[in-house]
């Protein structure tokens, strides 16, 4: 995700006057264990946190629902997810 990705996500985030609110950050990442672990690490640890696999068992598809106090906690976890190589975040 580009520079400008991050500041248009964070203006649509911050239009949101209800904080804390639930976000769910979402990923595909190669099935590797160790890609996994550490894109579970930079997520939120109070998340409810699903995985599934895909029919090929190449991929896993890591959702995390979990409370923010605000924006810039969102964007700041999804440009850490995002240097990780081969990790899609959608």
């Amino acid at each position: 995700m580009d520079k400008q990705k991050y500041i248009k996500l964070k203006e649509l985030l911050s239009k949101n006057k209800n904080w804390p609110m639930l976000y769910m950050f979402k990923c595909i990442v190669p099935n590797s264990k160790d890609l996994i672990n550490r894109v579970v690490a930079l997520m939120p640890f109070q998340g409810k946190f699903e995985f599934k696999t895909s029919k090929n068992k190449k991929f896993v598809s890591i959702s995390c629902v979990a409370p923010m106090s605000d924006a810039q906690k969102i964007v700041d976890i999804t440009q850490s997810i995002a240097e990780i190589p081969d990790v899609m975040i959608l």
